[in-house]
């Protein structure tokens, strides 16, 4: 065991003292470091304890929030998925919440442990008929987040009806890409800005920030559980449908994207409007972290760790077919932009 997971596991038991006086002889077992994204650190581990003379084991998840916005996504995700559970979306249970611990080093939370695989993992092994009833499920979960009654996750809904949700999105990110790589991203920024002022409106949804397979996980009893709510916010939900659609596409091939847009919109009963202006701002938005992940090395003002820059390494083909995918879009060329990545 390293020192870290030494710190952490002292850490843990004077919490859960501390937490849970009534809990006699806490333990903490298989305490370990799991894959990890591009944005946290998750650890797993067995928490076993008694009460009323009874013996019981919590398995959970210890997940860490590195970088100038980790506590902000701390809270986000504690305080989302709370609400989520509570208007009955099926997400883990989330237990604890520390914004600042010297000895772990970030903020974390801590939420029960989902014991199954990922629905990617299961759909990569199937046959194309095995494949549909997944998407299926997928598009109904991503249908039902954005149907929630989205007033329950902001203080003032009033703001949110009365703002310009879509412009408002893009003068945030203009902000930070502006001040992160200033002018590389210019002519998309004045894409996107021309075509930003006619655009058709639509009512606020909850929305995930990072919806695809590899995010929900399936019991063996096929119960579904969505997770990484790490950027769950109120917004134009057609931000989250074109970032899910851009990373189907680039990683998985195109008919998953036309599989899942079908899907979506039959279940919504509608074609989705200007659909084109929310792909390129994914796009865009995916080029600029992974170049300034990999050519910056700027991972903590975008909350990544360290461990970000060789994930993003290993998937240069996604990489390009995301440029490709903006170039088809915008029916235009950056070379500036094509020669980092």
């Amino acid at each position: 065991m390293t020192q870290v997971e030494d710190s952490v596991r002292e850490h843990l038991l004077e919490m859960y003292s501390s937490q849970h006086p009534t809990y006699e002889q806490p333990e903490i077992h298989q305490l370990r470091r799991e894959n990890t994204g591009w944005e946290s650190e998750l650890y797993s581990f067995t928490f076993c304890y008694q009460k009323a003379m009874i013996y019981q084991t919590a398995p959970t998840i210890l997940k860490l929030y590195r970088g100038t916005s980790g506590v902000k996504k701390a809270i986000g995700e504690f305080y989302g998925m709370q609400q989520l559970l509570h208007n009955g979306y099926p997400v883990p249970r989330v237990q604890h919440i520390m914004l600042n611990d010297t000895r772990v080093g970030s903020a974390y939370v801590l939420m029960e442990k989902i014991a199954g695989c990922s629905m990617y993992s299961i759909m990569k092994n199937c046959s194309p008929q095995e494949v549909l009833p997944l998407i299926s499920h997928f598009c109904e979960l991503f249908v039902e987040l954005h149907t929630m009654h989205w007033e329950d996750f902001v203080i003032d809904p009033t703001k949110y009806v009365q703002t310009d949700l879509v412009n408002q999105k893009l003068a945030t990110t203009r902000t930070l890409i502006e001040q992160t790589l200033p002018e590389l991203f210019d002519p998309i920024l004045t894409w996107l800005q021309q075509r930003s002022q006619h655009m058709s409106h639509v009512a606020p949804a909850v929305v995930h920030g990072d919806f695809h397979p590899a995010n929900i996980m399936l019991t063996e009893q096929w119960e579904a559980y969505v997770i990484d709510w790490t950027q769950i916010e109120v917004s134009d939900f057609r931000f989250d449908l074109a970032w899910t659609l851009t990373l189907l596409n680039t990683f998985f091939g195109q008919e998953w994207g036309y599989i899942v847009l079908s899907e979506y919109e039959d279940l919504i009963g509608q074609q989705i409007m200007d659909l084109d202006f929310f792909e390129v701002f994914a796009c865009m938005k995916r080029l600029f972290d992974i170049i300034v992940c990999m050519h910056k090395n700027n991972n903590e003002s975008l909350g990544m760790h360290a461990g970000a820059n060789a994930a993003m390494k290993q998937h240069r083909e996604a990489t390009y077919k995301t440029y490709a995918q903006l170039c088809r879009h915008t029916n235009c060329e950056y070379p500036k932009l094509a020669c980092l990545l």
